[in-house]
């Protein structure tokens, strides 16, 4: 059975395969956190002036992509077990997955409760910061790569 590359730069390592796959998921996700301070002010703004409704329909769109974050974390740590580039950075992509985790329990938390000033802080004032850390650490992860 032949091995060798198909073709000249081929490689054969999983590995390159894993850190090319993570640095896309890990594109997709800087893409996102470009626009996030702009779309929490936004529906923050929405719940702080009583449009319930306006700031409902805009935070579940908002919503399906923060748990394509949520995924893109767990994605993250699956492959920092499958590079060596990234294994020294596990503990601070399940670190961030938490607090983000926990974050977005408390935004639900706060739509159910119909606590619409909350849920305007948490996002202006933990989404923000955190799609910034996020973002930073994404940054020194993708540079590894």
């Amino acid at each position: 059975m032949n091995t060798a590359p198909a073709y000249e730069g081929e490689s054969n390592s999983g590995t390159e395969v894993i850190n090319i796959l993570a640095k896309a998921a890990i594109s997709s996700a800087k893409d996102f956190f470009i626009g996030v301070k702009d779309q929490t002010e936004e529906i923050a703004g929405h719940f702080r002036m009583g449009e319930e409704g306006q700031g409902s329909e805009k935070l579940i769109l908002f919503i399906d992509d923060l748990q394509t974050i949520s995924l893109l974390l767990s994605d993250l740590k699956i492959f920092a077990d499958a590079s060596p580039l990234l294994i020294d950075d596990k503990r601070q992509i399940e670190e961030n997955e938490k607090v983000f985790l926990d974050l977005l329990t408390q935004m639900m938390g706060a739509q159910s409760n119909n606590d619409w000033i909350l849920l305007a802080d948490l996002l202006e004032y933990e989404i923000v910061p955190l799609a910034g850390t996020l973002n930073d650490s994404l940054t020194e992860l993708s540079d590894k790569l």
